[in-house]
């Protein structure tokens, strides 16, 4: 599948949104006071709109079922189209960072009790920013039209300062890049490149800063969204292949431990590993799944069920809770749906609830 054509195909309708001061509703507070942030549960979601990028909020019950809470602008601008990308939107303890593709900046928020706080909006160090992480005070940021990552600190206040000397370029040019992300140690970041089928993998350095690319043939093709596990597993989604490759990231590199492994569905594009590193969840774009796969404890996969649930039309960006009892997937113009993860790696359908009308995949986090 060519990856402008799978782009189009999980974009999902796109439409226009226009937020006036009479539709959004700001958060509520702008106080330091961050110390009960942690039992705060939600579901947060990036509207992409190209009239102002903004961020859906979902308050989380109990049960794991959501109602809607705040629409609160980024202060940046949406594409009005999908990123094509996952980690458009990324969350750290009470730390919440999103991509303005629009406008080529990014946006940090503090997580509070009563609501998000809006802290900085920063130019993303180059054209096209797609995905955001963040490990303790350091982020990067990849930018996937100037193809290649910048870094930023991030201070106890929220706000980003550039560090000097980071951007790093990917494998080459019009590589398609669709996620950064950090290891749990933050000593190495991972990117994914669709259109050159390849992983790119950086060391970084006590300063911050990362030292030159390893580039790493992906075994499936168009490799999409993944997560990193607490054992430096890399669970890669590929799309056009409809599998899922597991790799041992070691000093920088990546070694293949379990090379495309099909989940028998059409555009697994968006994958998280489960929070006790058990299972890996992959939203199935064509066709309206999510698959599970269990991880070995050498990250060897195995595919759980092709069907462990039945979002709707078009899943795509993925998320699940802090307290990993519940997975939440973005469907049609934004629409979330619920399900509860059982033991086995199980889903249960908690239904769907609608918010703003969000254009295109662009990014979902979870508290």
């Amino acid at each position: 599948m060519h990856p402008p054509r799978l782009s189009r195909l999980i974009a999902g309708a796109a439409a226009s949104l226009a937020i006036t001061a009479a539709f959004v509703q700001p958060a509520r507070a702008e106080s330091d006071d961050h110390s009960n942030a942690r039992s705060v549960s939600r579901v947060y979601e990036a509207t992409n709109a190209a009239a102002g990028n903004a961020i859906q909020v979902f308050e989380r019950a109990s049960d794991g079922t959501l109602s809607v809470g705040a629409l609160v602008p980024t202060g940046g601008i949406g594409t009005g189209s999908s990123l094509a990308s996952q980690g458009g939107v990324t969350r750290d303890g009470n730390r919440l960072l999103v991509v303005n593709g629009g406008d080529n900046t990014v946006t940090s928020f503090v997580i509070t009790r009563d609501g998000l706080s809006r802290r900085d909006v920063e130019p993303s160090g180059g054209v096209g920013p797609v995905s955001v992480t963040v490990s303790d005070n350091l982020v990067y940021v990849l930018n996937a039209g100037s193809d290649a990552i910048t870094g930023f600190r991030l201070n106890e206040h929220g706000d980003l300062r550039p560090i000097a000397g980071s951007t790093r370029p990917l494998s080459g040019t019009g590589t398609g890049a669709a996620q950064v992300q950090f290891n749990r140690d933050g000593d190495s970041l991972v990117v994914t490149e669709k259109t050159t089928n390849k992983i790119d993998t950086y060391a970084v350095g006590h300063r911050g800063l990362v030292t030159g690319v390893t580039v790493t043939n992906s075994v499936g093709v168009v490799p999409y969204g993944f997560d990193i596990d607490r054992r430096d597993h890399v669970i890669v989604s590929e799309a056009a292949t409809g599998s899922a490759s597991s790799y041992q990231l070691r000093d920088g590199s990546l070694d293949v431990i379990s090379g495309a492994v099909v989940d028998t569905q059409g555009a697994p594009c968006w994958l998280i590993a489960s929070h006790d590193g058990q299972f890996a969840f992959t939203t199935n774009a064509a066709s309206g799944t999510i698959s599970s796969y269990r991880i070995a404890r050498d990250g060897s996969l195995t595919l759980l069920a092709a069907v462990a649930g039945t979002p709707g039309a078009g899943p795509t960006d993925v998320a699940q809770s802090s307290d990993g009892q519940f997975l939440y997937a973005r469907v049609r113009n934004g629409d979330i749906a619920a399900f509860a993860v059982g033991v086995d790696g199980s889903l249960t359908d908690l239904g769907t609830v609608t918010g703003a009308i969000s254009v295109g995949p662009s990014g979902l986090a979870a508290s």
